[in-house]
């Protein structure tokens, strides 16, 4: 089945396929392959979310307009997503969380633009000396990001690896398997040794 959304600023799938966006008004729905329909789960009147990131379906993060850093919780008694500002001191362009299913790191595009992985409120780890984009995290250890050229990087244990450019955006999914879309608009599976070892 195809379902088509207008008007989305961002969206994000779970690792167990439950969908998130976040439409023009910085409201967050939800989508689960129960129902056949979208629920909102913040109504974009405080917040302002534009960018989202799903760690599953308990936890999702977020960034917005003033590049703060929220995060929404699952709160199963009221059957509604509790909403908090984490930071809103510092710099957060993006997030992404881990999608391998026993990690839970939390990577970001901070300060500059470089790439940190956030530990704490009060630590984050730099680990890129060039300006990204768009980064898709898997593990603690590897994840792949897009510089302001688009070229497409891969960060394995330390180790930041040029794999392509002309790329517009980058995924991830719940295998390590990398897809792609390019300056044309056209969607690529990227055979990478590392990514399937993991």
């Amino acid at each position: 089945m195809i379902y088509e959304k207008n008007d989305v600023l961002d969206f994000a799938i779970s690792p167990n396929g439950i969908a998130f966006y976040i439409n023009k008004d910085h409201q967050v729905y939800i989508r689960n392959y129960y129902n056949t329909e979208w629920n909102i789960i913040d109504n974009g009147d405080y917040y302002f979310s534009n960018k989202i990131s799903v760690c599953d379906y308990n936890t999702v993060f977020t960034t917005n307009e003033k590049n703060n850093l929220i995060k929404g919780v699952y709160n199963i008694k009221t059957n509604m997503y509790n909403w908090e500002f984490v930071d809103t001191s510092r710099y957060y362009y993006q997030v992404s969380c881990s999608r391998h299913p026993f990690d839970n790191s939390l990577w970001i595009i901070g300060d500059n633009n470089y790439v940190y992985l956030y530990v704490s409120y009060f630590m984050r780890i730099p680990v890129a000396e060039i300006a990204f984009k768009q980064i898709y995290a898997f593990f603690e250890v590897y994840l792949v990001g897009i510089d302001y050229d688009n070229n497409l990087w891969e960060y394995s244990i330390g180790i930041w690896t040029w794999i392509r450019s002309n790329v517009k955006s980058v995924s991830i999914n719940s295998n390590g398997v990398i897809y792609v879309i390019d300056n044309d608009d056209l969607i690529y599976r990227i055979k990478n040794e590392k990514s399937r070892a993991l």
